[in-house]
């Protein structure tokens, strides 16, 4: 029966601003916690995470119910509906109340007086509510991804909930739940030589596709890779040191579009993101890549609410943040293509190779071997 609480839950948590007038007499709001990921358990283990402020604005105690309705857009699919018991407020002017979402009131499976269900199963004590939603929502481990219409409606406070029941106002929120993690690295895709790349080629990765004003900050961690030191990108990425190229940007800004904000501000659909590596080196303490080697990269990722009681970190990303896979390219190999071994057998042999990497500022290794017979 905990169907009833988080249902309830979850309506209350995806409305951003709902405010409802009762002809002026009375007002309602709430407010959703700017976060950017929305999980079944979340709203078990984290507090605060929405708020409704009731206001009287008469000098008469007010008598009241909330009606909630999940839909598809343009009212396509009922997805649940609900209705809390009878509760007063006060006389005012201005007298007003806060309800939390980790409120005791929620603790209890039976507190709705209405509910909307799929199916009904009958049982001995009471009959167990069966919601599509909270199912799919289980199975999931967030909200599905969907163009929804939360109407929150203000209705006569009457004891006989069966019967048609006057509106005193409503309002409705359209919705687009984009949820789900994009996050992504794009390029350099793995086995990328230089000479693919290009002298001055790019980071690229994609960003989650929160919605709207949710706020998101990258780290980008590169590491040359020492087979004497690790077995594996992952490795080389994990050990957080070597002695030939390292480098954390530490959640320190990223040279990413300068029309855009940090931590960068999501939008509501998944962006590509993007720096180039000499923008890289000149505006962070980046060094340059040592040539001849292959390199890992990865990126890091987690959300930031600045409001209380976060006070700067999050949900989505916290405590450890959100890891990209890790991809490898290489910087500074000649190919074999463009080898030109000399031919004959004299005794001053001319090797020849296409300088075409732009990294060898300090010259070039060479290796001579015999060939295996």
């Amino acid at each position: 029966m905990n169907y009833y609480k988080k249902i309830l839950n979850y309506l209350l948590s995806i409305g951003i601003l709902v405010s409802i007038n009762f002809c002026q007499d009375m007002s309602i709001d709430l407010i959703l916690l700017n976060t950017g990921w929305f999980t079944y358990d979340s709203w078990s283990t984290v507090g605060n995470l929405w708020e409704i402020n009731i206001t009287n604005n008469t000098d008469e105690e007010k008598r009241y119910r909330i009606h909630f309705e999940l839909t598809t857009e343009a009212n396509a699919e009922l997805y649940f509906s609900g209705t809390t018991p009878i509760d007063s407020l006060g006389p005012g002017p201005n007298t007003q109340i806060t309800i939390y979402s980790n409120n005791e009131i929620f603790k209890d499976p039976f507190y709705l007086d209405y509910w909307f269900c799929n199916e009904t199963i009958e049982s001995t004590d009471y009959d167990v509510c069966v919601n599509n939603l909270e199912e799919s929502i289980k199975n999931l481990g967030y909200f599905p991804p969907n163009d929804y219409t939360l109407k929150v409606q203000l209705i006569e406070a009457d004891e006989d909930i069966e019967d048609p029941t006057d509106i005193i106002d409503e309002d409705e929120e359209f919705l687009n739940f984009e949820l789900g993690d994009q996050f992504d690295i794009l390029y350099p895709d793995d086995g990328l030589t230089e000479e693919e790349l290009g002298n001055n080629f790019f980071f690229q990765w994609k960003t989650p596709g929160f919605r709207n004003g949710v706020k998101i900050e990258f780290r980008i961690i590169i590491s040359a890779i020492i087979p004497e030191d690790a077995d594996s990108p992952e490795d080389a990425i994990d050990l957080g040191y070597n002695p030939v190229f390292y480098y954390d940007s530490d959640w320190s800004q990223l040279p990413i579009a300068s029309t855009l904000s940090w931590p960068y501000i999501e939008t509501g659909a998944s962006l590509s993101l993007s720096f180039y590596y000499s923008n890289l080196i000149a505006q962070t303490n980046m060094e340059p890549f040592q040539c001849g080697f292959d390199y890992a990269w990865r990126v890091d990722a987690r959300e930031i609410i600045d409001e209380s009681p976060f006070n700067g970190e999050g949900i989505w990303g916290w405590p450890e943040p959100v890891q990209s896979v890790v991809r490898q390219f290489t910087f500074g190999q000649i190919s074999d293509e463009s080898l030109i071994s000399p031919e004959g057998d004299d005794v001053l042999p001319l090797f020849t190779w296409d300088d075409n990497i732009g990294c060898a500022q300090e010259g070039f290794d060479i290796d001579i071997s015999l060939i295996e017979d």
